[in-house]
């Protein structure tokens, strides 16, 4: 095609797509995104409403305040005018329930007068925006603060603040604190330990013998004033003698970072322990003997815990992956997130053997499972020792047979629907993986990038790691594709140089970035039919195009309104469509390989698009993952009809069934009219391996059974295969995966 050619082309898809909504071919009701989760978001902040227990409110990490009037079971978002999404606390007034503070990492201190519909602004004299918990002091008027910069208080509701007197004080770091009936302070810090004040002191004091470790996340204390408890990175302590000495209390406990503690209104020999990675502890004897008190909860990596002040039974734990909620004293819990759309969706994966079925990875929450094409979802992260999944792949072999790529803890691996994750780290001496690549021929070929480590590859399914960077200059190493028809060469997007390739077992690497100008490269996709043509999607600078296997790059950011590329994906099924998911202005479809981009955003509520999947076995559905969830678009075939009656329509079209199948399937497709057909079994690599038609039919509709042999007639192995057909004006290429 020459230059005038593509040009036309382009200027035609440019009009044609609007002129095809305006026309109602295609209409505002088709083509739409619509999401159904996973619900959920790395909840950092819980508080109930004093007297209606149903009133709950949540802090996210990074998207602000949400709010429940029906116990949890459903939510919306409540942040009009917060200044900054990252809460880290909220507290409610005793006096005036309708009054709520929330302390915000960057924004300073909010305070909400009408039940946190709106956010306003306050803290006049606080020297910093990293506000941590605020607290009622000796009246209700009477404040405190902790901040990275120190203790400030406020005598008129949170107006205006002073420092308190930091006169003692080895750190200003604070992030918790207690306050004993005689006026005594108590703060915690992060690294520096317990600090302790008497109204009548002048300096604070250290007082920290026997807490072996410093980082205190939390303190609670007693109506006996002399006792003390610290929640811990390194367990939970408590102190007879008003903080002078300490003694652990971990009977029971196996996880020792302790996020929160929360004591029961009524009786205060009750307690209640967040930690992080073991979820909620119990005790009904201050602390002595805990006792695990996690059965149904979903994701034990808690932040926070809460106790509704009027029903102690009633209890909500904030997780980086939501809200979960027990009526009945920590007895049993269940997820109840729904609405709550603030999920980072970093990995999408379409199960290559069954239909409907996908799996979500969250940064922070694990792994979801959807059987239902994204209408429901369920956790499965049993097994999981961390939540920040990067990365998802399926063996291509083995059905339900799942890696997992999580940050700072490696690769998991599971086996099967019911097995758990089992840790894969032997030889994996770097842990900040950030992308898996299985060899589409020999699935116990595995290769893993990190982020500094370079690259590192198994031979034994994951069993076993070593490093493969010879020749590799950027060892922080972003994302990682095979060659689709080349199982022995794999190509890596770095960091700060670009795209690398290697033939073999990764021992050689080459850099490959000629034309490519903006070098961190956060996503790689490689045309299935011709794996010469491959594109990578840059933090900066767009899409970039080889068509001789890297030798050279062009940018193909025609329409692409957004540089920022987190990912893009090729249709295994129609080559020239193209996806790319951008930083912040949603998702772009090309339908020429790239030369131009159209806005796809139709319905999708946000816009950070870093995982992109196209539905194998329908490729009209495509599922873009953003920091609200998973969306999904059953996107309409748009045909403009003539008034001329004919049957079958003027392209091909066709689909196997079943599919996944064992050990036939049957073909069954349509030719517009009279034609010599050939349809051909393809394996992975690009090879045929069975002729099934040849020969000249009528136009209609034509069946032909598969039954899993080669032309030798010779069972082939399991795995993932295409099928062609041909006529002398149109071909059609399909996907189809054989279970054994």
């Amino acid at each position: 095609m020459n230059n005038g050619d593509m040009t036309l082309k382009r200027l035609l898809i440019k009009l044609i797509i609007p002129w095809l909504f305006s026309a109602g071919i295609l209409s505002s009701q088709q083509n739409v995104w619509i999401s159904h989760g996973p619900y959920g978001g790395d909840v950092t902040a819980l508080c109930v409403h004093p007297q209606i227990s149903n009133t709950v409110y949540a802090g996210l990490r990074s998207d602000g305040v949400w709010k429940s009037e029906d116990g949890g079971l459903s939510w919306k978002k409540t942040s009009i005018g917060l200044a900054d999404g990252h809460v880290q606390s909220l507290v409610i007034s005793p006096v005036l329930p309708n009054t709520l503070f929330a302390c915000t990492q960057y924004g300073g201190l909010m305070r909400s007068q009408d039940s946190g519909e709106s956010w306003q602004r306050i803290g006049s004299g606080v020297t910093t925006w990293n506000t941590r918990r605020l607290y009622f002091g000796f009246s209700d008027r009477h404040l405190f603060l902790t901040t990275d910069k120190g203790l400030f208080q406020s005598s008129d509701d949170g107006s205006t603040w002073k420092l308190y007197d930091s006169n003692g004080l080895t750190s200003l770091n604070l992030t918790t604190l207690a306050l004993s009936r005689d006026s005594t302070l108590f703060v915690g810090s992060s690294g520096a330990g317990v600090f302790k004040r008497a109204a009548d002191d002048t300096a604070w004091t250290p007082v920290n013998e026997g807490l072996a470790n410093l980082v205190v996340n939390d303190l609670a204390g007693s109506a006996s004033d002399s006792q003390l408890t610290a929640a811990t990175n390194g367990g939970i302590f408590t102190s007879l003698d008003s903080g002078m000495t300490w003694i652990p209390l971990m009977t029971g406990i196996d996880r020792t970072q302790i996020m929160d503690i929360a004591q029961d209104p009524t009786r205060e020999d009750v307690l209640y322990a967040a930690s992080y990675g073991g979820g909620v502890y119990k005790s009904e004897n201050s602390g002595i003997l805990w006792n695990p008190a996690s059965i149904g909860l979903l994701n034990t990596y808690l932040n926070c815990i809460a106790i509704a002040p009027s029903q102690n039974s009633l209890l909500f734990a904030g997780s980086s992956a939501g809200v979960a909620r027990s009526v009945a004293f920590a007895q049993v819990w269940q997820d109840t997130n729904n609405g709550l759309t603030s999920t980072l969706v970093s990995s999408i994966l379409c199960d290559p053997f069954t239909k409907n079925k996908i799996y979500a990875g969250i940064n922070g929450g694990g792994v979801y499972e959807s059987r239902d094409g994204g209408l429901s979802w369920v956790g499965l992260n049993d097994g999981l020792r961390s939540l920040s999944v990067m990365s998802l792949q399926a063996d291509p072999l083995r059905p339900d047979y799942l890696y997992v790529a999580v940050w700072q803890s490696g690769v998991y691996v599971k086996e099967s629907s019911t097995s758990p994750w089992v840790q894969k780290r032997n030889g994996l001496t770097d842990k900040r993986v950030t992308d898996i690549a299985i060899n589409p021929l020999n699935s116990n070929v595995i290769f893993v990038t990190t982020d500094g480590g370079g690259v590192f590859m198994s031979s034994d399914q994951a069993n076993t790691w070593a490093p493969v960077n010879t020749g590799l200059t950027d060892l922080r190493c972003l994302k990682c594709a095979f060659n689709p028809k080349m199982s022995n060469t794999l190509f890596i997007g770095t960091e700060t140089s670009g795209v690398w390739k290697t033939v073999g077992d990764g021992t050689a690497w080459n850099q490959i970035h000629l034309g490519i100008s903006v070098l961190k490269i956060d996503a790689l996709a490689i045309d299935p039919s011709n794996p010469q043509i491959m594109y990578c999607g840059s933090f900066g600078g767009g899409v970039y195009k080889t068509i001789n296997g890297g030798s050279s790059w062009s940018s193909k950011n025609d329409g692409l309104q957004e540089l920022l590329v987190k990912s893009v994906v090729v249709d295994p099924t129609n080559p020239h469509v193209l996806y790319a998911g951008t930083w912040s202005s949603g998702l772009f479809k090309s339908l020429d390989a790239g030369e131009s981009w159209i806005l796809w955003v139709n319905g999708l509520d946000d816009k950070h698009v870093p995982a992109i999947a196209v539905d194998p076995f329908q490729s009209n559905i495509i599922y873009a993952g953003t920091a609200a969830g998973v969306f999904r678009m059953d996107q309409i075939v748009a045909r403009v009809e003539s008034n001329v009656n004919h049957s079958p329509t003027d392209y091909l079209s066709s689909l196997n069934y079943p599919n996944p199948f064992n050990p036939t399937t049957v073909i069954e497709y349509q030719i517009p009219a009279r034609s010599h057909v050939k349809l051909t079994i393809y394996d992975l690599l690009g090879q045929p391996i069975r002729l099934l038609v040849d020969q000249v039919q009528p136009s209609g509709i034509h069946h032909i059974e598969w039954d899993g042999q080669n032309a030798s007639l010779q069972p082939v192995a399991a795995g993932i295969y295409f099928y062609k057909i041909s006529t002398e004006t149109h071909s059609s290429v399909r996907r189809m995966a054989l279970v054994r």
